[in-house]
């Protein structure tokens, strides 16, 4: 089902959620789309799938500009996108349901997910 995340600046995101099994205790999966696709991509869906059979908790989500979200895609930034990723990080993503997040991410959603690793690794 899909929802939408408000960004602080008013800006919605919209994404999709499933949420763990009870008992079990392997990481989060969040899925990061590639440079003007989104969420519902061939991959994204595979991995929703595996999500599904594996009982992990899973997200997918279109960035500023992208898919259904808010904004035009011309004014998107990779900072911006990379702000998308630590927005839906931190209000989607809580502990202890992702027990550590793996993060799948596509072309220019894998320059996002090492922007996001830098923001929340230990200094």
């Amino acid at each position: 089902m899909t929802n939408t995340l408000i960004r602080t600046d008013g800006t919605r995101l919209v994404y999709d959620r499933l949420n763990a099994q009870d008992d079990i205790s392997t990481p989060g999966l969040v899925f990061l789309c590639g440079f003007g696709s989104d969420k519902e991509g061939s991959k994204a869906l595979f991995l929703e799938e595996h999500a599904k059979k594996t009982g992990q908790s899973f997200v997918r989500f279109a960035y500023f500009g992208h898919g259904q979200s808010d904004g035009d895609f011309k004014d998107g930034t990779i900072g911006r996108w990379a702000e998308d990723v630590l927005a839906v990080d931190a209000s989607l993503t809580p502990y202890p349901e992702y027990r550590g997040i793996g993060l799948f991410a596509t072309h220019q959603g894998a320059n996002n997910a090492t922007i996001e690793l830098r923001n929340i690794a230990p200094s």
